[in-house]
């Protein structure tokens, strides 16, 4: 029985072929994923949140490839549900914090994942590497389903290339590039619009893959919005505009309350919780820096923390210890990711977390002084968290 309903579900998948007329070549780091569907409209929101980390022209040679159709149709809905009901699910998987997938073994190298809420079904065929989804009438922004897919093939992609998934953020300069990592709330993303306003090219803000070997140590970036708090817009009045207004942004704003923020007048926005997502060119766009860029060699390692007690911002170096126990703390591979699980098969392996060589590396903890509502950071910050790295040497 299975066997047939796995034929009605390829047949009606094939009968949404003649819709895809959109065909899209996505490359980055050597990952080519060639993307159909109907909508060109899907196709441009997918590219500005994606860009620059997903290119047409990427020369880098290809090492994986992938097809992907991504399909409106609730009847492939309807059947997927259908087919859960009548043969059970296999197991879960928990996509995200908030999400949770039903799987169906359909052969040896093809299963079926429904996701009831949003419904939302993917057809994943291991033996030919390819993944068709189709998404229903009552599903929330589309282009958010798609880029979780775009995204999944590039997490499992680049741990299979030895790259370990990080929270952490990085800027790269022409001194190199520097990792900004520490807890939620920490500062980092303070330091990075720092950064890019003063002329730093963004990387990555809260998710960041770094590879150790024997050539040095390098950082990836991972498409992701970038939160920006309420608070920030003091330090940064180039990001106010958005602060009351940030229906101008691309993607739906998801920690943002209309109603309460216009309450309350700009220089009460500390108090409040909410934040603005802005993809990362509106983001370097908006500080007026740099676009951002794919990745980088690093140099050093940044830990900021706010500290209401100092009068003047300032850097000291970071021992070996303090760096090693940073960067695990800070490791999101195998798992460990509460709002990223893995969830498709690729058959990729699972990067080895490399805190032992990023410990070795300079680096410096940030002390932001708070005292003064007006400000939190330092001037010069490029500068002088490189000539603070620089002046390091470890064994």
């Amino acid at each position: 029985m299975l066997t047939t309903d796995h034929t009605r579900l390829l047949a009606l998948f094939a009968a949404q072929q003649s819709y895809l007329t959109t065909y899209t070549t996505l490359t980055t780091l050597g990952l080519k994923i060639n993307l159909r569907n109907e909508s060109p409209k899907l196709v441009s929101s997918m590219k500005a949140f994606m860009d620059p980390y997903f290119k047409e022209d990427d020369p880098s040679e290809v090492l994986a490839e992938f097809d992907l159709d991504f399909v409106h149709s609730d009847e492939i809905v309807v059947q997927a549900a259908w087919m859960i009901e009548t043969h059970g699910v296999t197991m879960t998987v928990n996509r995200s914090s908030s999400s949770t997938l039903n799987v169906l073994l359909l052969d040896e190298t093809t299963y079926m994942m429904f996701e009831p809420v949003e419904g939302i079904v993917y057809l994943v065929d291991r033996a030919v590497d390819k993944i068709q989804v189709a998404y229903g009438s009552r599903t929330r922004w589309p282009v958010r389903q798609l880029n979780g897919v775009v995204l999944e093939i590039m997490t499992r992609y680049l741990e299979g290339l030895g790259y370990c998934n990080y929270h952490a953020g990085a800027y790269a300069t022409e001194r190199g590039v520097v990792i900004v990592c520490g807890k939620g709330g920490s500062g980092k993303t303070t330091l990075l619009s720092a950064m890019v306003k003063e002329g730093a090219q963004l990387i990555a803000n809260e998710r960041c893959f770094i590879k150790a070997d024997e050539d040095g140590i390098y950082a990836a970036g991972f498409p992701s919005e970038i939160f920006v708090g309420m608070g920030s817009t003091r330090q940064f009045p180039d990001l106010l505009r958005f602060a009351r207004n940030p229906t101008t942004l691309l993607g739906p704003q998801r920690r943002y309350r209309p109603k309460v923020v216009a309450k309350f007048e700009p220089k009460d926005y500390g108090k409040l919780g909410d934040k603005f997502g802005m993809q990362p060119r509106e983001f370097c766009a908006a500080l007026q820096g740099p676009p951002p860029v794919v990745g980088g060699k690093v140099v050093g390692i940044v830990t900021p923390a706010i500290n209401y007690k100092i009068e003047v911002s300032h850097l000291e170096p970071m021992d070996e210890a303090e760096q090693l126990k940073l960067m695990q703390k800070n490791t999101l591979s195998l798992g460990r990711d509460k709002h990223f699980q893995y969830w498709l098969d690729l058959g990729f392996s699972y990067a080895i977390p490399g805190a032992e060589a990023l410990s070795k590396i300079p680096g410096a903890k940030l002390h932001y002084r708070t005292k003064d509502a007006k400000f939190r950071g330092m001037s010069n910050a490029i500068d002088a968290v490189f000539d603070t790295l620089e002046a390091q040497t470890k064994e």
